[in-house]
């Protein structure tokens, strides 16, 4: 999909011509360097997808889904309007891989191929097109939902017969999956293609073993016969957190001591939770990049929920703070003792430890342990037996 959203709709009035202006790429691509394999790998919009809501808050006021009924159907003149629908972008690359296949199979140059994967009627499915023919590839059947991960997947099958492969995208992800799988994918040399026009770059990432030899400091850790994974977490865990071990604690700690506002306090425990779930998820999807078929648990319930058929991250289950701080009163009193013009003493509340004077008893005269129930002191005076 980055390619559909580098070039557009190259200026076509119909989708047949705009199949035609991507076949274009694809052939120039194919003549440089000598290049006799291409893949072309498109990202799956299912409906159960963990990256659904975030394609739906990108594309904030969606456009009308467009069938593209067929190939004389014309380009929409608002094409990022077109593009903002996750169906347009679906029935888009559905048309392109099946345009490309038939084209390709009559004008492709004999000693070339070109696989084509991820946007069929059938996202798992890979085509394998050769002049004249044009076949499924059972080895890249796959569930991946995003191309960065399943670009790696077919750089891997590229190197059965190919020692040299480069990697096209823009997004710095990528670069760095590709470093984390290089040793596993296979090939001599793996270059990582980005940029446009003249500020296009290729970085050579099979460089990045020699020069990142930090790479592999936990594994070398875990090789350690006298320290196991969770002794040196703890460690760790000792060494930089030793005073503040809780997201709450640090919460309660910036908030009293530092005036920091909510939006620049630490998560709650609570909140972080999720996310942890939800990140351990995703580096499970980096991690078996290289696995055709995933077969990844529902989201649901991992960081997740399900919300009319859409999933959608949980930010908290509790509350962010204590119920009625929304009303909580502070005073500023730092050497009156809050004996005069004290906020809080005011309002009939005892003074806190959000309070400048942290409700010590040595600086205040209203600290929070010190007040008494009105209730209590009522039901106490109306006791006929004082």
């Amino acid at each position: 999909m980055a390619l559909i959203q580098m070039v557009k709709s190259a200026g076509a009035a119909t989708f047949e011509e705009m199949a035609g202006k991507y076949f274009d790429i694809i052939t120039r691509v194919l003549s440089q360097n000598n290049c006799s394999c291409l893949d072309l790998v498109f990202d799956q919009y299912r409906a159960m997808s963990i990256k659904a809501a975030e394609r739906q808050e990108r594309g904030e006021s969606l456009s009308m889904e467009i069938k593209i009924h067929n190939q004389n159907t014309p380009v929409p003149k608002q094409w990022n309007k077109f593009m903002s629908n996750p169906k347009n972008k679906q029935n888009l690359a559905t048309f392109l891989c099946e345009s490309l296949r038939t084209i390709l199979k009559t004008q492709l140059h004999p000693r070339q191929n070109v696989f084509i994967a991820g946007g069929f009627k059938d996202g798992r499915e890979t085509v394998s097109c050769i002049r004249g023919n044009s076949s499924s590839v059972s080895s890249l059947f796959s569930d991946q939902d995003e191309a960065d991960t399943r670009l790696l997947l077919h750089a891997k099958h590229a190197s059965n017969t190919r020692q040299r492969g480069v990697v096209q995208s823009p997004d710095t992800a990528v670069a760095v999956l590709c470093v984390a799988h290089f040793q596993n994918i296979g090939c001599r040399e793996l270059w990582f293609q980005t940029g446009l026009k003249d500020k296009v770059r290729f970085i050579p990432i099979h460089s990045f073993i020699t020069i990142l030899p930090w790479s592999f400091a936990l594994e070398s850790l875990a090789s350690i016969a006298c320290m196991d994974r969770m002794r040196y977490n703890k460690c760790f865990f000792r060494y930089y957190c030793q005073k503040i071990a809780k997201t709450d604690d640090a919460r309660h700690f910036l908030f009293c001591r530092k005036n920091k506002t909510s939006d620049n306090l630490p998560p709650k425990s609570d909140s972080l939770s999720h996310h942890i779930k939800r990140a351990n998820f995703q580096t499970y999807i980096w991690k078996t990049a290289l696995c055709p078929m995933q077969n990844l648990p529902s989201p649901d319930g991992l960081g997740w929920k399900l919300e009319d058929d859409v999933l959608l991250p949980v930010l908290m289950t509790k509350n962010s703070a204590p119920e009625g701080i929304a009303e909580l009163t502070t005073c500023g009193c730092e050497k009156s003792k809050c004996l005069r013009n004290c906020s809080c003493k005011s309002s009939n509340l005892p003074c806190t430890e959000a309070c400048a004077c942290m409700a010590d008893h040595e600086s205040c005269s209203n600290p929070v342990n010190d007040v008494v129930d009105s209730s209590v002191l009522k039901s106490e005076n109306d006791d006929p037996d004082i």
